[in-house]
């Protein structure tokens, strides 16, 4: 069944070309609006919350999201369609998996259903996006309005690197994204003004959005041919730079790998390399013409190859010495479920000077361990082991599986797009798993599950995936 709109593919592109002509906006579905407004709103509410009492700011910074969770159930649990969803199989499993270290381990319950709900509660934005059942205009006209977005973040970074610490501490959130009330302090971006991170947590996630708003850009460049989106990719591409995070610029890299390796022809791919020559050695020469973002940088890449942190000195680059020094120690204790929740001491879940107890690492100290949540794999890995890690795994698997079927098939270029974009973001999250908390933050992953549940949609509407999919193979 190819339903891209139209039978005529000409009909198609002309329907395309008119549109794009003359400014015509595209309907979204009622639930793929909520999403971009949600993705939005996420993005900048912790900046703007900042100017209300504390008191008022909590309740306005979760209640959207409290909105977002009952919109997914009951548009799941209508009609029981919930056993339907692609991803109900392998989050069932996972959470059973997480369940059984919990009760296996003595832990808390309460610890297990806390870690569940922090790690897979924004795929509610896939669950709206399946259902909302998306055509090849509607993709586009969504992919569209994110840009605004970051157009919008692109300009508040300008701000910061033209403006300094002060702009940096008007713009920067302190309200804490991973659900306390607490205050976060802003003084940090006064002093060390040399990163960028536009109303999003931190610099890390700033990068990384910026890396998604320049793939993004790129594939609507390659639908259209519109030399703003080209630009726009250009201008994200080189907020990754200035941002300083190290392994967003290495997603990016990786990201163009991926991409040039799905096009597979040559010329294309020659294209590709030489402009992604120019965009770093364009962002390197900006870098390397201020002095404070010059020392930032060569510190930090420094930090990435230290001899200390083989030697054993957490202290420089933390989470590259837990990566180093835990994984083989998980791999001896506990390797298949793990030792249950990482429990932080009660009422100190923000204290920087203490962590939760590792009982591979008894001896190190809680200043080490409270980083550990921020290298996402490796938590889960210790917490749940390579069971739950593998059943974790499997969930990206099955949005991997509906993406490339998606991209193979060539149904219609929009789609075939989505599909491509989609491995080029599994491969960016991935990775950026092992060194921050990006695939869980909700001011970066909300994107990710709304283009998933598209391409879910997709490629069960079309027999991609699912029951009619087997049926049909099993007839070949």
């Amino acid at each position: 069944m190819l339903n891209c709109e139209a039978a005529n593919p000409e009909a198609v592109q002309g329907m395309r070309d008119s549109a794009a002509a003359s400014g015509l906006a595209v309907k979204l579905p009622g639930d793929l609006s909520l999403c971009l407004f949600l993705i939005f709103y996420f993005s900048v509410c912790d900046t703007a919350l900042k100017f209300f009492p504390v008191s008022l700011a909590v309740p306005l910074r979760y209640l959207p999201e409290t909105l977002l969770y009952l919109r997914a159930l009951t548009s799941l649990w209508k009609g029981k369609r919930i056993w339907r969803l692609p991803l109900f199989r392998p989050l069932a499993v996972c959470v059973a998996l997480m369940a059984v270290s919990t009760m296996r381990n003595g832990s808390a319950p309460t610890e297990m259903a806390e870690n569940a709900y922090t790690t897979f509660r924004l795929i509610a934005f896939a669950v709206l996006a399946w259902r909302s059942e998306p055509t090849a205009s509607q993709i586009v006209r969504f992919v569209q309005i994110f840009l605004r977005l970051t157009v919008i973040e692109i300009l508040i970074g300008c701000c910061e690197l033209f403006g300094g610490g002060a702009a940096k501490t008007f713009f920067a959130p302190n309200l804490d994204w991973s659900g306390s009330a607490q205050v976060l302090p802003l003084e940090l971006h006064e002093n060390d003004p040399s990163y960028l991170l536009g109303t999003l947590s931190n610099y890390n996630h700033f990068g990384t959005f910026m890396c998604m708003g320049m793939f993004l850009a790129m594939g609507l460049y390659g639908l259209s041919g519109n030399k703003r989106h080209r630009l726009l990719a250009w201008a994200a591409g080189i907020m990754v730079l200035f941002s300083l995070s190290r392994h967003a610029l290495l997603t990016m890299v990786l990201g163009f790998l991926v991409f040039m390796m799905l096009h597979g022809k040559r010329r294309v791919v020659l294209s590709y390399a030489w402009k992604i020559a120019l965009l770093l050695a364009v962002g390197a020469m900006a870098v390397a013409s201020n002095r404070t973002m010059r020392d930032s940088l060569e510190t930090r890449m420094q930090s990435m190859e230290s001899a200390q942190v083989i030697d054993g000195d957490p202290r420089e680059n933390v989470r590259l010495f837990m990566l180093v020094y835990l994984t083989p120690r998980f791999l001896v204790t506990d390797p298949v479920l793990g030792q249950g929740p990482l429990e932080s001491p009660q009422g100190k879940s923000l204290d920087p000077s203490s962590g939760p107890q590792i009982k591979a690492a008894p001896q190190l100290p809680g200043w080490v361990t409270h980083y550990i949540n921020d290298v996402v794999w490796l938590a889960f890995f210790g917490a749940y082991g390579l069971a739950g890690l593998v059943a974790y795994g499997a969930v990206l698997w099955v949005v991997g599986l509906a993406s490339n079927r998606l991209r193979k098939a060539r149904i219609c270029p929009e789609y075939t797009v989505l599909g491509q974009m989609m491995l080029v973001f599994l491969a960016i999250f991935v990775v950026s798993g092992f060194f921050s908390q990006e695939i869980i933050a909700r001011d970066t992953i909300p994107i990710f599950w709304c283009l998933a549940g598209m391409a879910l949609s997709i490629a069960g509407r079309e027999g991609l995936i699912g029951k009619k999919w087997n049926k049909e193979t099993k007839a070949t």
